[in-house]
């Protein structure tokens, strides 16, 4: 559990710059929904990385 703990919070920390990088309306759902499905590829890489998945 604190693997995905981790991974998570790397994930936010991460990302925290493409999103002040965009300035997209994040008080709009869909805005928000589509930032974070973006990020969703780059979340996997790093998530399979610390857990050494294949």
């Amino acid at each position: 559990m604190r693997v995905v703990f981790f991974a998570v919070f790397q994930f936010l920390i991460e990302s925290e710059p493409a999103l002040l990088k965009t300035r997209a309306p994040l008080n709009s759902p869909f805005m928000a929904v589509t930032l974070v499905v973006s990020q969703v590829p780059r979340f996997w890489l790093n998530f399979s990385a610390v857990l050494k998945v294949p």
